[in-house]
């Protein structure tokens, strides 16, 4: 017997599957009656995968300029305008984590008494956020009274 070289070549797809375990099967076909049908023991081989979870676009906000979920891909989360962080966030596909970096935004509303700052974080309301008298944002549970007001 002649020793012989197998290459084994998986298919690069899009679906994100971990890194996971198959085994590979072998069978011999020969006219010499010897090595035909000889049994042979299966290998078993590591796959490591390349893509992340694909994205899905957050329940108030939108997806743009995705260009898919392999390593090195990108895709644009935008949240609608009275969510945090008011501007886009462009995460990418890690292939040493296969996770989204920096993580896509889940396009929240700001809880009551907090207002989105000018950077689109939620901070906590303050005078200068919500003059005595004012309704801004979501800061409507602040006390009456609890700032003061000059003429």
């Amino acid at each position: 017997g002649v020793p012989v070289a197998v290459t084994v070549m998986v298919i690069d797809d899009v679906v994100n599957e971990g890194t996971h375990a198959t085994t590979v099967a072998f069978s011999v076909a020969s006219a010499d009656a010897g090595w035909d049908a000889l049994p042979l023991s299966g290998i078993t081989i590591t796959i490591t995968d390349d893509d992340c979870a694909p994205l899905t676009a957050p329940s108030n906000g939108a997806l743009s300029g995705c260009t898919g979920n392999s390593a090195g891909d990108a895709c644009t989360v935008s949240c609608n305008a009275d969510r945090s962080p008011l501007d886009p966030t462009t995460s990418g596909c890690d292939g040493a984590t296969l996770a989204w970096f920096p993580r896509a935004p889940t396009c929240q509303e700001c809880a009551d008494g907090y207002t989105l700052d000018s950077e689109g974080a939620c901070q906590r309301c303050t005078e200068t956020d919500c003059a005595a008298g004012e309704f801004r944002e979501r800061c409507s549970d602040i006390t009456p009274g609890a700032f003061s007001a000059t003429e």
